[in-house]
């Protein structure tokens, strides 16, 4: 391989990691905000909300939850779990490195298992599931008209964001197109899905009946 070539591949692998750590932490921090908010929403003393604090975060979704809620809203082995315990634990080793554990040097050879840790399949895997998450606390704790944006596009648009990773799990080669963001993405296929459903309370049906109010209206204002 070209010297050039390599060099840039290892500069790309290095950038990889940097970013893949950034999305890992930054998951895990609004994992924990997003369940730390719904403990806070309710009547609980806070005494005990000090000492919930003290518990791991995943005690928190599955067991805090229930006792603020007083339902269950997640469970050791569900959809979410599994994966947010993955998410805690690979942050606490960034949080706190052990010994032998870190990405390989800038002339190392690539270290397969270090690298399975970070793949984009992985990362993707978090952002949906703390968008999940946080989609289903959210309402729970204001209401059904209430959403957090971001939380729900992931969780909604979830086979796009793991059909984007699957495709760019790789480092593209040099002339390979560009593809649009995954932003752009997401918005595409949620224009393609169907409303959410009709409630009372949600915001959203308060938007669609002030747009068939104002195009009711005749062009010069309510009479």
């Amino acid at each position: 391989m070209p010297f050039g070539r390599d060099f840039m591949q290892r500069w790309a692998r290095d950038e990889r990691f940097r970013q893949a750590r950034t999305c890992i932490l930054f998951a895990a921090f609004a994992a924990e905000a997003f369940v730390n908010e719904f403990l806070a929403a309710f009547e609980l003393p806070e005494s005990r909300l000090k000492e919930i604090d003290m518990r791991p975060t995943v005690w928190k979704y599955i067991d805090g939850t229930a006792e603020a809620y007083g339902e269950r809203l997640f469970w050791a082995e569900d959809e979410v779990m599994p994966t947010l315990k993955k998410l805690f634990d690979l942050r606490n080793l960034l949080a706190h490195p052990k010994p032998g554990f870190g990405s390989p040097g800038f002339f190392e050879p690539d270290d397969p298992q270090f690298e399975a840790r970070f793949a984009m399949s992985e990362l993707a895997e978090y952002l949906v599931m703390v968008g999940g998450a946080a989609d289903l606390l959210v309402w729970r704790a204001y209401g059904y008209g209430q959403v957090d944006p971001l939380a729900t596009k992931l969780w909604r648009a979830r086979t796009v964001v793991r059909d984007f990773a699957r495709r760019r799990g790789h480092l593209p080669e040099p002339d390979e197109p560009d593809e649009s963001s995954i932003w752009n993405q997401i918005g595409d296929y949620l224009d393609t899905q169907p409303p959410l459903g009709d409630h009372p309370d949600a915001s959203w049906t308060r938007l669609r009946e002030a747009e068939k109010r104002r195009r009711s209206e005749p062009e010069d204002g309510p009479v």
